[in-house]
């Protein structure tokens, strides 16, 4: 039976990569680790859209993995509208930090949309003795910063 081995990135599509790199990697820290504009006939099929211009940065993840932001240049889309967690399809990146109350902070400061005003502790569950906090990337994409026990 086939199994599932790891996981190579998380793929983040967005309107503009420059204004992206502004959160991933100057906020959160993230290391560029490749760039370019690709038009490739296969992504085309891969992706089932006809003639793809996509401009791509990866940015590598502590402990592995990668963050993969993709701007499509040609066909241009527009942008999801905001919604709520609860709602079915959508998704989010959960990244652990070090400390969570003074990233927030930071991202805060920088203008970064969140769904709480401080970190939330967390009493009970896997993650008891923690903290968390849902952030929004320029895009609207949804991440859960978690704090572990220390």
């Amino acid at each position: 039976m086939a199994r599932i081995t790891g996981v190579d990135h998380v793929g983040v599509t967005v309107s503009d990569v420059d204004r992206s790199l502004g959160f991933w990697r100057d906020l959160l820290g993230l290391v560029v680790t490749g760039r370019g504009v690709v038009e490739w006939e296969h992504l085309d099929r891969l992706v089932a859209l006809p003639g793809t211009k996509i401009e791509w940065c990866e940015l590598a993840l502590p402990g592995g993995g990668k963050v993969e932001l993709s701007q499509y240049h040609r066909p241009v889309a527009d942008a999801v509208a905001p919604g709520e967690e609860n709602e079915p399809g959508r998704s989010h990146v959960s990244l652990l930090v070090d400390d969570l109350t003074e990233m927030l902070a930071v991202l805060r400061s920088n203008g970064v949309r969140a769904r709480t005003d401080d970190p939330v502790d967390i009493p009970l569950g896997a993650y008891e003795g923690g903290k968390a906090a849902y952030v929004f990337d320029p895009d609207g994409v949804e991440l859960e910063l978690i704090e572990r026990k220390r």
